[in-house]
């Protein structure tokens, strides 16, 4: 579990999670990001619920979330993203919850 809510962090380094095969829940949520390196989710396929809510997004990489077939609650919600790429959710097969707006 990696929970960096509430921290103020503006840039999340691409291979912050590289290394954390196991990990199951990241909440980055309340924070100031505005962009997600496509490679940040690399390596984490063991990852169930992922919390991006309350930051300033504004583009979603396609590939971002390929290969988390494990992912059951996605939350994206009080982000700028007007849209999400066309097959940018395609491997989430186990996704319950969604949140986006």
């Amino acid at each position: 579990m990696m929970r960096l809510h509430k921290n103020l962090i503006e840039e999340i380094s691409p291979d912050l999670l590289s290394s954390l095969n196991n990990l199951q829940t990241f909440d980055a949520s309340d924070n100031h990001i505005r962009t997600l390196p496509t490679e940040l989710f690399r390596g984490t396929s063991n990852l169930i619920l992922l919390h991006l809510s309350r930051n300033k997004i504004r583009t979603f990489p396609e590939a971002l979330l390929n290969k988390l077939e494990l992912l059951e609650d996605l939350d994206l919600s009080n982000n700028f993203l007007e849209t999400i790429p066309k097959f940018a959710l395609n491997d989430l097969v186990s996704l319950r919850r969604l949140f986006f707006g």
